[in-house]
């Protein structure tokens, strides 16, 4: 049991209801009661779009939110962050609920509104929340202490409830949550100092780029091609892309389910404003022919169905990078298609004959047995992110998340289970020679051009394409390209 909650409260008038709620004023953290060894906390504000910007940073430390329903009283005639709708005012509640569940499905949210009735709960039920309370009942309580003690043991009761909801049914894995986060400010660097994940980068960058570029070949030419990059991390696809010499025919939406990430990724377009133009939290619909176009969401990538709504089109290329779907739960974003409802998973998103770029652990890796016989020490390991196959962990330096490795012939299973077709030709690994190394060797490379503080040999990258074609099953990497079929 949490000793303490944290309760963000949420309503057009919060300041002026504090006292007849919880009272004394909320507008700073403040402990409004104690009992069963847990003390609650409630900050309280009016501003949905700050604590939806917050929410999508990762910036706020709230364990739950108390939200009301009407926002009529609300000085605003739209919200910035919340998705798309049709809903009024007065029931703006919902539509930042939907938009906070869609961030992150996993955290808590009491609906508290005097709208009483069936009708409001079960709305709020249908939105995604977790529980509902009657507000009318705070405030009909006068200045009775007594009643409002026993009215927020009651609060305190529902909000033990709905962490206890969220945290039974996860979405997505928080542990990995928080070291992502944590791990976000020196993630490059971490990165780009191990030599066989700087020749991988290059690897898969070439793979975006080819396919980019036959992709541009059959877009007409008023439109831009639209890309997601799923798990977009702190914008290595983005950096490249920005440089790319048709830029202002590309529109990215980079997904990522950690604040930490994105906020890096942030700081990196801010420095190239030049090159692109990017909105954080919504649409960019900048007319900027010049400019490579991005928008920036947070959301866990098993949990992608709003995308439908902001782009009903979908999209000609997705990507899921670096290794990704053996971070998250992989079954949910490539379902297989009998099984699950249309909606759900990535393959609802792309357009017919669009494209899906995809990473995995290899566990054929010559990489296993090689640490293991060499017993080499982490700094000489030339991967950055090594997978322990027994545990089904991925160890980055100190840091482990929970990790699947697949063979070729299981990826490809689960790709046309989704729905995609695939061929061998199209699959490949990478990398092998590099991963013979010590890292060491790597410090008489010349600095990366591309990935500053990385060090990198075109010769040897050469050599080690050739060689992964030759023990094609021996890379760290599997990475590929699948199509959806035109219908």
């Amino acid at each position: 049991m949490m000793n303490t909650i944290r309760l963000h409260f949420l309503d057009d008038e919060a300041h002026a209801l504090d006292e007849a709620i919880f009272g004394t004023s909320c507008a700073k953290s403040t402990e409004v009661i104690s009992c069963d060894s847990t003390s609650l906390f409630v900050q309280s504000s009016s501003d949905p779009d700050l604590f939806l910007s917050d929410l999508l940073r990762c910036k706020h430390n709230a364990d739950a939110l108390l939200l009301d329903i009407d926002f009529s009283n609300l000085n605003k005639d739209e919200l910035t962050f919340t998705d798309p709708s049709n809903l009024s005012k007065q029931q703006w509640g919902f539509d930042i609920l939907r938009t906070v569940k869609r961030i992150d499905p996993d955290f808590p949210v009491v609906m508290f509104t005097a709208l009483a009735g069936q009708v409001s709960s079960f709305d709020a039920g249908r939105f995604g929340a977790d529980d509902f309370m009657n507000k009318a009942e705070f405030i009909s309580a006068g200045n009775s202490d007594v009643v409002r003690k026993n009215l927020l043991q009651l609060l305190l009761a529902r909000l033990r409830n709905a962490i206890a909801i969220c945290s039974e049914r996860t979405i997505y894995d928080h542990e990995h949550l928080a070291t992502a986060d944590q791990f976000a400010q020196n993630y490059d660097q971490v990165e780009r100092s191990s030599c066989a994940t700087v020749a991988y980068y290059h690897y898969e960058n070439e793979m975006i780029l080819k396919t980019i570029t036959n992709l541009l070949d059959t877009c007409p030419s008023e439109r831009r091609l639209r890309i997601l990059d799923i798990g977009c991390g702190t914008g290595r696809v983005q950096e490249l892309l920005a440089r790319h010499n048709q830029r202002g025919r590309l529109e990215v939406v980079c997904v990522d389910f950690s604040g930490g990430m994105l906020r890096c990724l942030q700081n990196k377009l801010e420095k190239m404003n030049d090159s692109c133009l990017f909105s954080f939290g919504s649409n960019c619909h900048s007319i900027d022919e010049e400019k490579l176009h991005l928008s920036l969401f947070r959301a866990p990538a098993e949990h992608l169905v709003f995308l439908s709504e902001r782009y009903p089109d979908g999209f000609d290329l997705a990507i899921m990078g670096f290794g990704f779907l053996s971070y998250v739960k992989y079954s949910d974003i490539l379902p297989a298609s009998p099984n699950k409802p249309a909606e759900n998973g990535i393959f609802p998103l792309v357009k017919g004959g669009g494209k899906l770029i995809l990473s995995v652990y290899n566990e054929d890796s010559a990489i296993y047995s090689r640490v293991a016989t060499l017993e080499y020490p982490d700094s000489e390991i030339p991967i950055a992110a090594l997978m322990d196959l027994a545990e089904g962990r991925l160890r980055v330096g100190d840091r482990y998340f929970n990790c699947e490795a697949f063979t070729i012939k299981r990826i490809m299973r689960f790709l046309r289970q989704a729905g995609f077709s695939v061929s061998g030709e199209n699959i490949s690994t990478f990398p092998t020679l590099h991963l013979t190394m010590c890292n060491s060797l790597a410090l008489n490379f010349p600095d990366d051009p591309d990935f500053p503080s990385g060090k990198f040999n075109p010769d040897l990258y050469n050599l080690d394409k050739d060689l992964s074609r030759v023990l094609s099953g021996k890379g760290h990497y599997i990475v590929g390209i699948a199509e959806k079929p035109i219908l």
